[in-house]
């Protein structure tokens, strides 16, 4: 790897960092609500002429980046202390910059990290090597001929230091998952109701950003950069109409506030990748349209009042409402735990609630996952994600439950009619697997339920033999034995599909064990069987479909006890 801090083109009339009257470069940058400062002092190191060069170019490049560089600051300190072992004298340490640096000074540094990476199997110091290399080549472009030929020509090569891969970060486990999003809805719920709806609660805050973490997979510095500018919200004629004289933020506080919102689109901006992408939610996609939509609401006075457009906001014991310092020990996961009696084992890291997200998404579905790029690249994919034991134990079990699964669907599944055999039905052709009184019952329209035909509504395996099925409107006939399959049921198929994809799941366990084969059927063996235009065109109808598939702590999610 090597990294670039190159000039960038910027107006002939921007400002250039400098060092203050006192030779100190300071670098100041704004970590959320918190303004920090980090100060170099070249007169401290036993190099100052060397450490004044490099600390003003650092300084630029810090300054670009609106952000602190922590590996290039340890990793460039780390550097200054080395020239100041050299084998000098006083009045030559004193004196020595960048013109005497040589490839025997560079590389005794980047032998000392070598060793220390060889020890430590982490990759902080291969960080510091690729940054301060970085550093000198962005200072040779500044000022050409400053670096002796020999040192151009070791920065044009890789480092000695290599990347060392670790275990991806885990999930949080399913026990701590459901005991997560339960305290969190739960905090979040009983806020909205509260006068000031929680703005100077810490437990609201965290609250919130564990509700959209968990629902919509989004980087932890991603979500808190987030601002009502980012979110746009759709809704019918008749609400717009009362909503059109108002400004984008009281109309969006307006929308959620009554809940009249149909659509949500989210831009996300990660700053680090340079990338801008939306996400549309719908009032289908439960969990990251109520996240967004409570967050919206629990903070739509304090926004007001403060003109601040920050997603989440809190208001700190001063009364100046602000975004929360998410760096602050309060703000660990361990402190949220510990606070609310919450389960939590493994690293203390945000990034684990977002891991939950897309752990499910790739073992749900991994040739869309990689296929769309969004999360990561397949690149990326392999050589960091696979790594995880977890991933790695978890698909293996997914690969062998799918085979079982797809033998099972096979044998026992509903029976597909394709279009051609549909044609050759009523041309009069025999259907394997289909008595021909069936067959023309079928293609007439005789057998037709809400969402697929059926061979014997007094046979369900649901139901007592002789009494009606009573489970047509819910979605289960996809998985049924019983069911007749023709073009004409595709719009339900596809209507079921959408909402049985696991990220939709009140229940991890109800949805293995009574949605998967539902939703199974449909993505593998339903839908391969139409071509992708039918499938298209039968979108545009599937909001149509009937569907009846209980109330979402029952038939999609655990049984709530009866009321005392």
């Amino acid at each position: 790897m090597r990294g670039s801090y190159s000039t960038p083109d910027v107006p002939a009339n921007s400002a250039t960092p400098s060092a203050s009257n006192d030779g100190r470069f300071t670098f100041e940058w704004a970590v959320y609500s918190d303004t920090l400062t980090y100060t170099i002092d070249p007169s401290t190191f036993e190099t100052p002429v060397i450490a004044a060069e490099l600390a003003g170019t650092w300084l630029e490049v810090l300054t670009e980046f609106g952000r602190m560089e922590y590996s290039l600051t340890s990793g460039l300190l780390s550097f200054l202390r080395s020239m100041g072992t050299l084998p000098l004298t006083d009045d030559q340490k004193t004196a020595f910059a960048l013109r005497d640096l040589r490839r025997a000074h560079l590389d005794l540094w980047e032998l000392n990290m070598l060793a220390s990476h060889r020890e430590a199997k982490s990759d902080t110091a291969y960080r510091k090597v690729v940054h301060v290399f970085a550093l000198l080549r962005r200072h040779e472009d500044d000022h050409p001929g400053t670096l002796h030929e020999q040192i151009a020509d070791r920065l044009a090569r890789q480092p000695r230091l290599w990347h060392h891969r670790n275990d991806g970060l885990p999930p949080l486990s399913e026990q701590e998952t459901r005991a997560w999003r339960r305290w969190a809805y739960q905090k979040a719920k009983n806020a909205l109701s509260q006068p000031d709806r929680g703005i100077t609660d810490i437990d609201v805050q965290t609250a919130t950003h564990v509700l959209l973490s968990l629902a919509t997979g989004e980087p932890p510095e991603v979500l808190r950069a987030l601002t009502v500018h980012d979110i746009e919200a759709t809704t019918t004629a008749e609400a717009e109409d009362s909503v059109s004289t108002l400004s984008p933020i009281d109309r969006l506080r307006y929308l959620a506030e009554n809940d009249l919102i149909d659509l949500l689109r989210v831009r996300y901006t990660k700053n680090r990748a340079h990338e801008t992408y939306d996400e549309v939610y719908a009032r289908r996609d439960t969990a990251p349209f109520t996240a967004f939509r409570w967050a919206v609401m629990l903070n739509a006075a304090a926004r007001a009042e403060s003109d601040n457009p920050s997603l989440i906001l809190m208001e700190d014991v001063h009364g100046r409402v602000k975004q929360p310092p998410w760096q602050r020990l309060a703000y660990r996961l361990s402190e949220i735990a510990a606070r609310n009696s919450l389960p939590l084992s493994g690293p203390n890291q945000w990034a684990r609630l977002r891991k939950v997200a897309t752990t499910r998404e790739v073992l749900a579905d991994p040739k869309s996952y990689l296929a769309n790029g969004r999360r990561h690249s397949a690149k990326t994919f392999f050589g960091h994600y696979t790594n995880s034991t977890v991933l790695r134990a978890e698909a293996g079990r997914i690969l062998i439950d799918s085979v079982n699964d797809i033998f099972d669907s096979a044998i026992n599944g509903p029976t597909i009619v394709s279009p051609d055999a549909e044609q050759a039905i009523r041309a009069g052709a025999d259907a394997p697997g289909l008595d021909q009184d069936t067959a023309s019952a079928l293609v007439a329209g005789q057998l037709d339920g809400p969402h697929t035909g059926c061979r014997n509504p007094l046979d369900s395996p649901y139901e007592k033999k002789g009494t009606v099925c009573t489970k047509s409107i819910t979605g289960t006939c996809f998985a049924c034995p019983n069911a007749l399959i023709t073009l004409h049921h595709l719009p339900a198929a596809l209507a079921i599909q959408d909402m049985t994809h696991p990220d939709r799941a009140a229940d991890p366990e109800t949805w293995q064990t009574h949605w998967k084969p539902i939703y199974d059927t449909i993505t593998e063996v339903v839908l391969p069987t139409f071509t992708p235009e039918q499938v298209k065109h039968a979108r545009q109808q599937a909001n149509l479909t009937p569907i009846d598939a209980g109330i979402l702590n029952d038939m999609r999610g655990v049984p709530e006890a009866p009321a005392s």
